[in-house]
């Protein structure tokens, strides 16, 4: 049984190697981590959620202070970053690079507080080697700020906790009010947090409770100007409805993707069994090999995961909000265990699981989902230069129109900025999405580019209903491959997956000579390897 380490109580463990080796230590993983995600982000597919993100905080600031879709914080630092850099593409994602970074180094710092220095160490290693970050933490969609709020807040605790003072508890509250500014999830972390503080403080209830409920009147008086999207996101989480198999199988799936990341996919057997193994291997040795408060923020982060599953909140990008509570009592364990036999067990169980990760982001073909990889760009530059010739474009996805928004250049100005995508924050007389387009009269050009992600709306299939009886000669063209396809249908049913492919592309003629032909069927989707 490894040795016990006790939170605040252990003293921090000096460097033996001085402070500047100790510095250069800690900073090269992640200078290293920084080249990696600039030199690979042209690599990787701006996803629907991030054209989303980027819609929103292009709106004008009173636009993002009266929206009711989520907290307004990151949207107004992302305005002004937008407004700042004019929507450079090569820039878009530097925000969540930096935050992520930044929440790695104050991660670090809580490590050292409760196992010691080495602790902090292996804190930036482990975020350094760790497949998920690479891939999520540089998307766009606000979650990496999030992920460095919770990293502040555990920071900014762990240092109450061992001082408590005024100003250490007025940085703890600002840091939870900003993160209930950022998400609507927050509450429930804030919350497990407060029990924390109870455990820690225990034979002083009177006190604890005292405090406790004076931050808790802080945050609430907080929220209140956000108070219509915290019940929004409330009604929401109640409404939702999984099955028990769809939700065991959804939590058991984001637990892989949160240590592996979703390159390697675990129905690909000859990497899926090793990597599946190792992730339970390693959660398991992660639990035993810690105790005190760092076994109770491990027990924090599964029950964080828990409820974000329960209440249908669970998502790929979501991981981010659990990963601080994963990976601090990781670093902990990593630098606390002195017992060779416990060391080995966990670097070869994370090196394992790290490898499978790494290996599929380079291969390449292995993914879960082609989001990362499918071929918006791409289209977006035929779907332009077929707009420029006066055809019309007819999409459905967000992606895509973000890619086309860039290619066209909408709308025209010297020097240019984005001002948000098409069809709807901005408009051109070729573009539209299929609601639009049906209410305007089929509006339609000598070609007419029908591009749809699944799954479809109804009023896509409509549109393309129309479009196969009302022009013809039609191309159609199937993309991006849906690796999950036979295990969508084989364990959630026919309804989770409707297509093998995730793009479809049509190419219709309208002119007078124009000949309908029946549209080629699909590929049959292939069982994974």
């Amino acid at each position: 049984m490894p040795p016990r380490s006790d939170s605040l109580s252990r003293q921090t463990t000096p460097s033996t190697a001085g402070a500047i080796p100790r510095i250069v230590i800690d900073l090269a993983p992640l200078a290293a981590l920084t080249v990696l995600f600039f030199s690979s982000d042209s690599r990787f597919t701006f996803i629907a959620d991030e054209a989303t993100q980027l819609n929103g905080a292009v709106q004008s600031l009173r636009a993002i202070l009266a929206a009711h879709g989520h907290p307004p914080l990151y949207d107004l630092l992302l305005h002004l970053w937008l407004a700042v850099t004019s929507g450079a593409p090569t820039l878009l994602r530097v925000p969540s690079i930096a935050f992520f970074l930044l929440g790695v180094w104050l991660l670090s710092r809580a490590a050292s507080h409760i196992g010691g220095e080495p602790s902090g160490t292996s804190m930036i290693w482990l975020a350094a080697l760790w497949p998920y970050g690479f891939h999520y933490a540089r998307l766009e969609t606000g979650y990496p700020f999030s992920f460095l709020l919770i990293a502040a807040l555990t920071w900014a605790y762990l240092r109450y906790a061992a001082t408590p003072s005024g100003q250490t508890g007025a940085l703890v509250c600002l840091l939870a009010v900003a993160l209930i500014w950022t998400n609507s999830f927050a509450w429930i972390l804030i919350a497990l947090l407060g029990v924390e503080e109870w455990i820690r403080s225990r034979g002083s209830e009177q006190a604890t409770a005292q405090r406790l409920a004076i931050a808790a009147a802080v945050l609430v008086a907080a929220s209140i100007p956000i108070r219509r999207t915290l019940l929004d996101a409330t009604k929401g989480a109640l409404a939702s409805h999984l099955s028990w198999r769809a939700l065991v199988l959804n939590t058991g799936y984001k637990v892989y993707v949160l240590m592996a990341s979703e390159s390697v996919a675990p129905w690909y057997w000859k990497f899926g069994v090793p990597g599946m193994l190792a992730v339970a291997a390693s959660l398991l040795l992660i639990f035993v090999a810690v105790h005190g408060q760092a076994r109770r923020f491990f027990i924090y982060g599964a029950s964080l995961l828990a409820l974000l599953a329960i209440i249908g909140a669970l998502s790929a990008e979501s991981l981010l909000l659990i990963a601080p509570w994963f990976l601090l009592p990781a670093a902990v364990a990593i630098g606390t265990t002195h017992a060779s036999f416990w060391r080995r067990a966990m670097a070869v169980s994370l090196a394992v699981v790290a490898g499978i990760g790494w290996y599929g982001a380079f291969a390449r073909v292995y993914y879960a989902t082609p989001r990362f990889t499918e071929p918006w760009g791409d289209l977006a530059v035929e779907a332009g230069s077929g707009a420029r010739q006066g055809g019309v474009v007819v999409g459905n996805d967000p992606s895509f129109f973000l890619y086309l928004t860039y290619a066209l250049r909408v709308p025209p100005a010297t020097p240019w900025r984005f001002a948000g995508s098409l069809p709807t924050v901005v408009q051109d007389q070729q573009i539209w999405d299929p609601d639009a387009w049906q209410a305007a009269g089929h509006p339609q050009g000598a070609a007419v580019l029908w591009v749809a992600v699944t799954p479809r709306s109804a009023s896509m299939d409509q549109a393309g209903d129309w479009l196969d009886h009302n022009c013809g000669d039609r191309t159609t063209r199937y993309m991006a491959r849906d690796a999950s396809y036979v295990w969508k249908q084989r364990f959630l049913g026919a309804s989770a997956a409707a297509s093998p492919w995730l793009i479809e592309v049509r190419q219709y003629s309208c002119g007078p000579n124009s000949t309908t032909a029946p549209a080629p069927a699909p590929p049959p989707a292939e069982s994974p390897r």
